[in-house]
């Protein structure tokens, strides 16, 4: 009789279950290049995560996976944040467990999502103060009057122009700060916006607000220093 031989057959290769630290590498690499999230957004979602993961490791060890992770042990990181964060912040964290958990399902990385079975804190929400519209009219008379003051500087003129340009259009913080002469259209009255995620859109301006722009443009350009001339900014700070 033939010896029996054992089989030649090509066994499939066993992948290797992809570690937590390097799943979170991954997310944060897609949350930079292909969602184009702001650098604030990105550092948030890398320290509530890298948070968790040094929780769960205390629990799991330093080699865990995603699927590891089970909806007691996310109900036990909230209870442990719950003593020191409000619950906005709890709120936060565990969104970006759930975002996380919903790449990893995308990428068939994962099939489940522990964080999605833990419920998100209630936060009591609370109602925001804000300048009625005769508040915010006298508030723009008012730079609007120091401008005309004898000796004004550049700054004050500045600030008008600013405040303006943020009532007329309502533009995020960062966009009014970071918008540079061309995106404004002074003849059609349009400003062109990068937006959050890189996107474009364009918003009208109202003619007040243009008004005070070539009047803080003729101030600066009267005191400019020679090396700031060719700088880009719209919006130049004081230094």
């Amino acid at each position: 009789m033939e010896p029996n031989r054992q089989s030649t057959v090509a066994q499939p290769p066993v992948s290797n279950p992809l570690v937590m630290a390097e799943a979170i590498r991954r997310f944060v690499v897609h949350l930079r290049h292909e969602r184009g999230v702001s650098e604030h957004t990105l550092r948030a979602y890398t320290s509530d995560l890298r948070q968790f993961r040094e929780f769960a490791e205390v629990r799991l060890g330093t080699g865990f996976t995603p699927d590891n992770v089970t909806a007691d042990l996310v109900r036990s990181y909230v209870a442990t944040i719950h003593r020191h964060l409000e619950k906005s912040s709890q709120g936060r964290k565990l969104a970006a467990l759930r975002s996380f958990y919903r790449f990893l399902n995308q990428q068939e990385i994962s099939t489940v999502n522990p964080a999605a079975q833990v419920a998100l804190p209630k936060v009591k929400r609370q109602v925001p103060s804000f300048l009625n519209v005769d508040e915010v009219f006298h508030f723009l008379d008012t730079l609007r009057q120091k401008c005309e003051r004898p000796g004004s500087s550049w700054r004050r003129w500045r600030n008008w122009a600013l405040f303006e340009t943020l009532y007329s259009t309502g533009l995020r913080a960062s966009e009014l700060v970071g918008l540079n002469p061309e995106q404004v259209d002074m003849t059609l009255g349009m400003v062109q916006v990068l937006g959050k995620g890189g996107k474009e859109r364009v918003v009208p301006i109202g003619q007040t607000a243009l008004q005070a722009i070539r009047a803080y443009r003729r101030a600066l350009g009267s005191e400019l220093l020679p090396s700031r001339k060719e700088a880009p900014a719209l919006f130049f700070s004081a230094r």
